[in-house]
């Protein structure tokens, strides 16, 4: 009985064995016949070129010779994982069948970013999936819909003899007509790049993303390049060393970009720069509201009129650094009374620091002198605390109730002898 019980289990493992070998065969064939049935849909053209479903496989090797060249060809940048791009491929695909027959055709063609990145990077590819416009290389942003009919309608009228580029929104300047430009405008941003510059070739698109919307501000705010390679004397001018070199221009005077490198935060950045750079303060309730009304510290310029030396210097300074302090200024004597201010002074408030300097040491004397000695540390002033200075934190809760006055005030003296003690190693900069 032990035997047969034997026989009829080995008989049943041999069994599920077999059927299990013949279950992975069956996939096999069925997973070879799916690959050949890809590969039937890819084809190659007279150029070599391989075509999926009417779209053409650009890689790195072929880009130039099968894209570049072309009059007109649309380019989808993708990720196999993105589901995006999964749900744009039929769509794009059935596009690109039709716009094959058109007279003259529009091809269509694809990379695959995650393979080709240099590719992605040469051409500002920062999400998937992205689509450009190429004609005879020059490169332009699909602004186009993304079904099959809207596809085809917008390369159609791409591809139109009618067809006019747009306006361009990034200046090319050179040596010609340079100064007549900058020295027109209220603000401009200037990039120095190198053609050959990898950082450069990322930044150009986040650059004309940010001047098409920077365009449409009132007045229009600027976004001008410069070809370091081909304009060597505006380069020694600028004393350009190193690519991309980027400022900001005021009426041709040059300040320092010290923005973002993204679309969206150099046009915030350079909106912020649009601002007024300085308030005119023309009543006693304004001077008052302004200087008391705050909560970051605020310079103020007293100054008997627009023809004050120290009024155009205050000027200056505010265009460079207008996005750190708030900047008034008054002409009025009676505030100068009020404040106990001389003509010609510039007052960092509440601090009341008041100052007599020169353009070159304005804004060191600002940055000196924008924390006190002894303050609260909040969040709109933290980064001013670690600027090249060592500095004691004493964490600590108080009552500030009348009963606990007296404590209160001795907790504060100690504080200040802490700090003046212990201030011997500078503290990093918060990350």
């Amino acid at each position: 009985m032990k035997i047969f019980t034997f026989l009829m289990l080995l008989s049943l493992s041999l069994s599920s064995v077999l059927f299990v070998k013949a279950d992975e065969e069956a996939n096999t064939v069925e997973d070879t016949d799916s690959q050949d049935g890809n590969q039937e849909d890819a084809t190659a053209g007279d150029d070599g070129v391989i075509e999926e479903e009417g779209v053409l496989v650009l890689t790195k090797d072929n880009f130039q010779d099968a894209a570049l060249t072309k009059d007109i060809i649309l380019v989808e940048f993708y990720a196999p994982w993105c589901g995006h791009c999964k749900t744009l491929a039929p769509n794009y695909a059935k596009a690109a069948q039709k716009l094959k027959d058109n007279d003259p055709p529009i091809p269509l063609g694809k990379v695959d970013a995650t393979v080709h990145r240099e590719l992605g990077e040469e051409y500002g590819v920062s999400g998937f999936p992205t689509l450009k416009v190429f004609r005879k290389g020059k490169v332009y942003d699909y602004e186009g819909p993304r079904d099959e009919a809207g596809i085809i309608k917008y390369m159609q009228d791409q591809a139109s003899p009618s067809w006019k580029p747009p306006p361009e929104v990034v200046v090319s300047l050179n040596k010609d007509n340079f100064d007549t430009f900058v020295n027109s405008q209220p603000l401009v941003l200037l990039e120095f790049y190198a053609p050959w510059c990898g950082h450069c070739k990322k930044l150009g698109p986040e650059l004309h993303k940010a001047a098409k919307e920077l365009v449409k501000e009132d007045p229009p705010i600027v976004i001008a390049i410069v070809d370091a390679v081909h304009q060597g004397d505006l380069v020694q001018r600028f004393q350009v060393t190193g690519y991309p070199t980027m400022f900001v221009m005021r009426y041709g005077v040059k300040y320092e970009y010290e923005g973002p490198r993204d679309a969206v935060g150099i046009a915030k950045y350079m909106r912020q720069m649009a601002k007024p750079t300085s308030v005119e303060l023309t009543t006693m309730k304004e001077v008052k509201d302004y200087i008391d009304h705050q909560d970051d510290l605020s310079v103020v310029g007293f100054f008997s009129g627009e023809d004050d030396p120290m009024y155009q210097l205050y000027v200056d300074t505010a265009n460079a650094i207008n996005e750190e302090y708030r900047f008034g200024y008054t002409f009025l004597e009676e505030a100068r009374k009020l404040y106990e201010v001389s003509t010609s002074n510039i007052v960092l408030f509440p601090f009341q620091e008041k100052v007599n300097v020169t353009f070159d040491t304005l804004l060191v004397w600002l940055q000196r002198h924008d924390v006190p000695l002894v303050g609260q540390m909040i969040d709109s002033v933290f980064e001013r605390w670690f600027r090249g200075q060592a500095v004691v934190i004493v964490f600590y809760g108080l009552d500030w109730s009348l009963d606990h006055k007296d404590g209160k005030f001795r907790w504060s003296s100690l504080n200040a002898r802490s700090l003046l003690f212990h201030s011997s190693r500078p503290m990093p900069r918060r990350r």
